[in-house]
């Protein structure tokens, strides 16, 4: 009688004695500390949040300057912004605007920018347009001419990088960066001026994003004063600034604190005044009315917690009966025998499912995944069914707390991306697989690890994008081989795949050029590397791809089908693959001579398209076809019966004879420009070299030969 009396009691007991107390007493403590730190927290918040707005604010005054740097390189070193080219005519000064109109894409906190030059009232602006330096100043600063012209003076007067303030101009507090170029090709009265233009509002709304919160008393010093915003100076004495690069808080009253901060460089200096926001002065001046709410909240969810465990006490002791068995009945603790239980099962779940994705995830990265085994996966969670799919290699050291960081990782995935992260026994990186939509989705992850990692130094190593989840080994191998190229993980293997490019670059040509018999010999010297290396499954997958790739470019369209059967044995041993490689070579040998032009057709075919380039060189036809620029002149010479160049020049001048009779009104600068000639003389030479006669001699005689 005591035991049945005991079991239908016991679970309430325990649970009124023991859990409610314990309830009451917490709601206790959450009614005074919770209130007591929510206004600390969220004040702390806002200042992080503003900190961290400065320290990104002076980073991107840094980089503007950085930039400016750059882009002031950019300008020297290219013809197209020399004052002697520019005034050659319309034409360079169109190429230079297009040209110039890019660099506003660069700067993080200005959206335009101009180029002026000493003695010329006109500027050049990003936006692919020219206009009087006085009246672009009064439209856009509201300055007056005579402002203007003072404002000219200083800015064609400066000898190294600096930051004018508009306010000593009459006009508002927006900013110019200035950074004088000089030429080094012409004389050194020639020189321009890059101006950035960044208005207050901007750097003002850009801090506002990052933190959050509004800036009502800031100021900016670079050396000096740059602009101040309701905030006194004298706030700064006995303010000792933080380290480069940081920022810090100090607390100059009770709800009042003085926020720095410093770039990398220290030149630029942040600092700004932050009030404890509203709601945490509302929560100190209502506590105990609040924590009063707080107590009688928690006293009816008491009152509900009774009832509901009075109601369940029944359904709670059978299934206790049922996981813990009849051998622990002698407890009496239905509550511990059910959590036991059920956390055991969980427990068991989990990790049988992790071990299981582990050892899915190895058999996937050594090419040994299938279809149906990416289809079983699916039901389990596992899902790698988006368009793009690639492996990263997650470097890490031996204080990186490996399963947070897991967690961390696969923290990214989303509707757009899927991750599984997977961490070898005994090796310094994690291997992550990645399924995504875009390249965009792949950029805003590489961005998102790299971020993540930055705090332990370690490194991301991303592979190519492939369509399939079952190319993954590849993205893998080649992942791993950047990895080794940045640190020289792996001199050997390196050198491996040195001589593997050389032989698959012979296989290429080969193929390129219909001799199987030379593809099939340096395959056999493939076969061989593989068989004497410690990589081979890594190496042979890199083969397999590039190999199939080769394959598929040769043969063109209308191979499907052996494109089909090559790709199913990517996961099959190497010899197989070689022996079905050149057996498809020689069935479709005469299919691929017929349907494709021969290499040298298509070079000759491409250089007569693009000999107006003035880029074309041998240099340029092997990186476009992959082959080596003695091979290419060689092809070219057997086509045409000339040597490369002799042949481009008899291209060109057809080019330049064409534009000289059906465009009278063109000028000859214009007709060696569009010729692929960078400079009139060397054009001029070549032409007299050719046809006996100057450009305007040969225009004068074809015209009074052939009157209209």
């Amino acid at each position: 009688m005591t035991r049945n009396k005991h079991l239908r009691s016991s679970v309430f007991q325990r649970f009124t004695r023991t859990y409610l107390g314990a309830l009451v007493f917490a709601a206790a403590i959450i009614a005074v500390v919770l209130v007591g730190v929510a206004s600390s927290i969220i004040t702390r918040v806002e200042i992080d949040a503003q900190k961290t707005a400065l320290t990104q604010m002076t980073a991107d005054l840094q980089l503007q300057c950085e930039i400016m740097g750059g882009v002031r390189d950019r300008i020297v070193v290219s013809n197209v912004y020399q004052p002697t080219q520019l005034r050659v005519g319309k034409f360079e000064e169109i190429r230079m605007l297009e040209s110039f109109s890019s660099f506003v894409n660069y700067s993080p906190i200005s959206a335009s920018l101009f180029l002026m030059y000493p003695n010329e009232e006109l500027i050049y602006t990003s936006s692919q347009s020219k206009a009087l330096f006085k009246y672009h100043c009064a439209n856009k600063y509201d300055i007056t001419h005579e402002q203007s012209f003072a404002l000219m003076q200083d800015l064609l007067s400066l000898r190294s990088a600096s930051i004018l303030n508009l306010a000593q101009y009459g006009s508002s507090g927006d900013y110019l960066f200035a950074f004088p170029v000089m030429f080094t090709k012409a004389s050194y009265r020639e020189h321009a001026v890059l101006v950035f233009e960044v208005e207050q509002k901007q750097l003002l709304e850009r801090m506002e994003n990052i933190s959050g919160h509004a800036f009502s008393s800031y100021a900016i010093y670079e050396n000096s004063l740059l602009y101040a915003e309701a905030f006194d100076e004298s706030l700064l004495e006995g303010n000792i600034p933080p380290a480069a690069g940081q920022a810090q808080a100090r607390q100059l009253k009770a709800n009042q604190y003085l926020l720095s901060a410093v770039s990398e460089d220290g030149r630029f200096f942040l600092c700004a005044l932050h009030h404890a926001s509203v709601f945490a002065q509302a929560v100190l001046t209502y506590f105990w009315q609040i924590c009063l709410v707080i107590s009688i909240l928690t006293f009816v969810f008491i009152a509900f917690a009774v009832a509901a465990a009075a109601r369940s006490s029944r359904p709670i002791r059978q299934l206790a009966e049922r996981f813990g068995g009849p051998d622990r009945q002698e407890n009496y603790n239905e509550f511990d025998i059910l959590e036991t239980a059920i956390l055991r099962i969980e427990s068991n779940r989990e990790n049988s499912i992790r071990s299981a994705r582990e050892q899915f995830l190895q058999l996937l990265l050594h090419g040994n995944g299938n279809a149906k085994m990416l289809e079983q996966w699916a039901q389990l969670g596992v899902l790698l069914d988006m368009p793009c799919n690639c492996v990263c290699i997650v470097t890490i050291d031996e204080k990186t707390a490996v399963d947070h960081l897991i967690e961390e990782i696969e923290g990214f995935a989303d509707d757009h991306l899927r991750l599984y992260a997977h961490h070898p026994a005994g090796k310094d990186y994690i291997i992550v697989c990645c399924s995504y939509r875009s390249d965009y989705t792949r950029s805003e992850l590489l961005d998102n690890l790299s971020a993540l990692v930055a705090a332990t130094s370690g490194k991301v190593f991303m592979g190519e994008s492939y369509d399939t989840p079952l190319k993954l080994p590849v993205s893998y191998h080649e992942a791993k081989k950047a990895r080794q190229t940045e640190s020289n993980y792996s001199r050997q293997l390196g050198m491996e795949y040195d001589q593997i490019s050389l032989h698959l670059e012979n296989i290429r040509t080969a193929v390129r050029c219909g001799r199987v018999d030379i593809a099939e010999s340096e395959i056999g010297l493939l076969g061989n590397l593989l068989s004497a290396s410690d990589e081979a499954i890594t190496l042979q997958k890199y083969i397999h791809h590039s190999l199939l790739s080769c394959l598929i470019s040769t043969a063109g369209s209308g191979r499907e089908t052996m494109v089909r059967t090559m790709e199913s044995m990517l996961v099959t041993d190497f010899s197989l693959f070689a022996s079905e490689f050149i057996k498809t070579l020689q069935e479709n040998q005469l299919v691929l001579a017929d349907e494709s032009p021969s290499a040298s057709e298509e070079i000759v075919q491409y250089i007569d398209q693009n000999a107006s380039d003035c880029e074309m060189c041998l240099d340029l036809l092997a990186d476009v076809f992959s082959l080596s620029a003695d091979y290419i002149s060689q092809l070219v010479k057997n086509q045409t019966g000339l040597p490369f160049k002799e042949y481009l020049i008899r291209q060109r001048m057809q080019i330049a004879q064409h534009l000289l009779l059906e465009n009278m009104e063109m000028t000859i600068n214009d007709v060696a420009y569009l010729s692929g000639y960078r400079t009139v003389s060397n054009f001029i030479k070549r032409f007299r070299e050719t046809t006996g006669m100057t450009p305007v001699q040969f225009r004068k005689s074809r015209s009074i030969a052939d009157p209209e």
